[in-house]
């Protein structure tokens, strides 16, 4: 463990009973394990103090802050929520080294950060000027096992570190605070120090992570409210406008300073930064999902026209993408992106960078000639629950190509890597049968800095879903239901291929027993009565040899491209008797697809009771008619079936969902009832 040094003298610190002691005399003391450099006491955080005290005392009272965490912010603070519980938000970490040995995350907050890179670096420490953050991420990090995450009451411009002694530093939404974390002094003059600190204390292979707003970006210039004030046109004025802004509405000084794209190189300059990278992380980087390189636009086009789903036409969101286009056009893009991510630092190569050189040497994927250039459109799956779940996924562009040319996926932890390997092989040998489907060329299995990446080829087509969503401004009625019944008279077939082959040893039986031992583990009364419920669904569903089964079988892995549609994503294959795994799924996502095409029709549960309770209506004879070919005749049969994949469902979305367990059976529950099944 790192010692640490007096903030004042910088002499090494001594422990002694509960504090620490420096021979200047002075001497940091000790509150529930964490050390505290703070001077005086402060509070800043998303709730009142009091309210977060009595969150503590649950945690300390046995309460899994997950639980905690869920009760008291889902429903009424769910961005709040968002921002504790999601780690995708995290997974900028790629564009750094990887397995390294120290990280200083500033303003740890509730600890997403720290706890997210405790799996992959040696010690983190988590820095935050309010004891009660501390103390919460101390409970988090003993109730999620996780030893390696340090805990330090301090700032930035007072810590008590010793030089060169971290790999990466974090400030993910921290840099704009340093100004107003004091009263006196010039605001960008304080940042320019913080950076310098930081600099200070990096390896000099060390890399620093900023996550931050841009003053110029089109949001703000249409007049979204500043993240910092609450208030609509101040973040782009000069600063002597701004402070009268602030100082008119709120009476106070403005003191969270943001920048544009030269203002933040000209600040990192100025801090003896020389060498940065710039990403736009989408939508911002508070809410991470992909990150596209700031230097090649065109790479947020593809994203825009083949991966990001529509909005609106009159919404901010819309308004956005089409002033982005338009400066695409004019090559001014870069300057007007949401916000960036910054990668600082002559760093050792990145996770990123590591595979970008594999590649480029590899003759499986390129065998006729290495690339001079590939850049990477990243995507971030779900985290879930667990660090390890949910894939990262990466566009990659080739010589400046405005298409990518392969597809790459590799898993956060290397331990879940396990489904790249089985799909690998799964793919492999379906490509040497006969099927109704084509499947993705998979180059190669790579092994980079620890982790396997899965490389297959891009696909030029689009997923059925995707083709609806495109067209969901002006496509009519009875447009929707024809393309929903040529989607299921497409995927009866994929599902009469699918069943004709016989995979034996390669794939291993679904294991929905395990699946509730493991999900449910916490709750051992609704562990019960979700496996009496299993046990009743099994019997009544007669289940009769295995079938091999897609997993993931739904409107969002089937691309037209060329004579014969291409299935994807074979990370949930496996064996199973129950064939409505996959027949069911591609049911249950066409009616969520159609709730988004057509909200006025009801919601996803709505559409679930008109079909299979109501049993009105030209959707539930399409749906209907779809089940019987893969089921019986008998609706109660395939009410059965259903009501099987809708606790399959919960059982997956309890592994992939940030929600405690629970509130997802209950909702299991609820559709259960709403289908009409009777136990």
């Amino acid at each position: 463990m790192l010692f640490f040094v007096c903030p004042k003298c910088r002499s090494h610190l001594e422990q002694d009973d509960s504090e620490l002691v420096c021979r200047c005399g002075s001497r940091y003391p000790f509150t529930d394990g964490v050390p505290i450099f703070t001077e005086a006491e402060e509070y800043y955080g998303e709730v009142s103090k009091e309210r977060k005290e009595q969150i503590l005392s649950r945690l300390r009272a046995g309460e899994y802050w997950r639980n905690v965490v869920f009760e008291e912010f889902y429903k009424s603070y769910w961005f709040l929520h968002h921002i504790i519980v999601d780690e995708t938000r995290n997974d900028f970490r790629f564009h750094l080294p990887v397995g390294v040995e120290r990280v200083l995350d500033l303003g740890t907050g509730w600890g997403t950060m720290s706890c997210y890179f405790a799996h992959d670096a040696g010690e983190v420490y988590a820095l935050d000027g309010t004891l009660d953050r501390c103390q919460f991420v101390k409970l988090r990090c003993e109730q999620d096992g996780v030893a390696n995450v340090f805990p330090v009451c301090s700032s930035i411009l007072r810590h008590p570190f010793p030089e060169r002694s971290f790999d990466i530093v974090i400030m993910n939404g921290v840099l704009e605070w340093v100004g107003a974390s004091q009263k006196e002094g010039d605001p960008r003059d304080l940042q320019v120090e913080a950076l310098r600190i930081v600099r200070s204390l990096l390896k000099d292979d060390g890399a620093l992570y900023i996550g931050i707003e841009n003053s110029n970006g089109f949001k703000y210039l249409l007049g979204a409210n500043d993240d910092h004030t609450g208030i609509p046109h101040i973040v782009y004025l000069e600063r002597k406008a701004a402070e009268e802004k602030a100082r008119a509405q709120l009476s106070q000084s403005y003191r969270t300073y943001t920048y544009d794209l030269g203002g933040y190189r000209q600040l990192l300059a100025d801090a003896g930064f020389e060498k940065t990278k710039f990403y736009y992380p989408v939508p911002d980087y508070k809410t991470l999902r992909y990150m596209i390189p700031l230097e090649r636009a065109d790479s947020w086009l593809y994203y825009r026209d083949a991966i990001a789903e529509s909005g609106s036409v009159n919404s901010e969101q819309e308004r956005v993408r089409s002033l982005e286009s338009n400066a695409i056009q004019t090559g001014t893009f870069p300057h007007f992106a949401a916000s960036y991510s910054i990668v600082a630092g002559d760093t050792k190569p990145s996770f990123l960078e590591s595979l970008r050189e594999k590649l480029v040497a590899s003759s499986e994927v390129f065998p006729d000639e290495s690339p001079s250039e590939i850049d990477f459109l990243q995507v971030s799956a779900p985290s879930g629950k667990k660090f390890d779940k949910g894939r990262i996924k990466l566009h990659a562009f080739v010589n400046g190509r405005r298409q990518p040319e392969i597809f790459l996926t590799f898993c956060r932890a290397q331990e879940n890597s396990l489904s790249l390997q089985k799909e690998f092989s799964i793919v492999e040998w379906l490509a040497r049968g006969q099927n109704a489907f084509d499947l993705p060329r998979h180059h190669s299995l790579l092994s980079v800095q620890g982790k396997d990446v899965l490389v297959t080829e891009s696909l030029a087509g689009t997923s059925l879903a995707r083709d609806l969503l495109a067209r969901a401004s002006y496509i009519q009625d009875v447009e929707i239901l024809s393309a929903i019944e040529e989607n299921f008279s497409l995927a009866a077939d994929l599902l009469k291929s699918l069943r004709s082959q016989a995979p034996g040893a390669i794939c291993e039986e679904v294991d929905f027993a395990a699946r509730i031992d493991v999900q449910l583990s916490r709750y051992p009364a609704l562990k019960s009565q979700f496996v009496e419920l299993f046990a009743e669904l099994e019997a009544r569903c007669l289940p009769e040899q295995n079938l091999f089964l897609h997993g993931d079988f739904s409107p969002w892995n089937i691309f037209r491209v060329g004579a014969k549609p291409v299935l994807v994503d074979w990370e949930l294959c496996g064996q199973s008797p129950f064939g409505v795994i996959d027949s069911g799924r591609f049911v249950l996502y066409s009616l969520f697809l159609v709730s988004l095409l057509r909200p006025e029709w009801g919601s996803l549960d709505d559409l679930l009771q008109k079909v299979f309770h109501e049993r009105k209506g030209p959707l539930a004879d399409l749906v209907l008619s779809f089940m019987s070919q893969q089921v019986h005749k008998e609706i109660s049969i395939q009410i059965n079936h259903f009501a099987l994949l809708l606790l399959h469902e919960a059982l997956l979305q309890m592994e992939y969902s940030t929600q405690p367990a629970p509130d997802l059976v209950e909702r299991c529950v609820s559709r259960l009832k709403g289908i009409g099944y009777r136990p």
